[in-house]
């Protein structure tokens, strides 16, 4: 499966992305926690500069394994033929309403 073909799929970059800034606020929390009952700002600071790596790649392999599963997921294959025939039909349409129209029986709009 050619995943230029598909709508609505996540990059592995954006998955990366994704997971670095949830990593990054996840493990301040973290670090928060283990002072607040530990006191101690370098453990705090190891637990948590540990934890950023640890996590870091389980949540991206978590995050792909995810693209891999279609439940909950819309997918619509967009062929040059369709997008010429729905560039056609949108064009012989013409007014804003149809188009929206057309895009929602297409399930690309709600």
């Amino acid at each position: 499966m050619e995943n230029s073909k598909y709508r609505d799929r996540d990059t592995r970059a954006r998955s990366v992305t994704k997971a670095i800034s949830w990593r990054i606020l996840a493990s301040f929390t973290t670090m928060m926690l283990v002072f607040a009952f530990t006191k101690e700002l370098a453990l705090s600071i190891e637990i948590g500069l540990f934890e950023i790596v640890i996590k870091l790649i389980v949540y991206y392999l978590h995050e792909r394994a995810w693209q891999a599963i279609p439940i909950g997921r819309k997918i619509y294959e967009m062929t040059p033929e369709k997008v010429d025939n729905l560039a056609i039909d949108l064009a012989q349409e013409g007014n804003s309403e149809s188009i929206k129209n057309k895009l929602r029986k297409l399930g690309y709009i709600e």
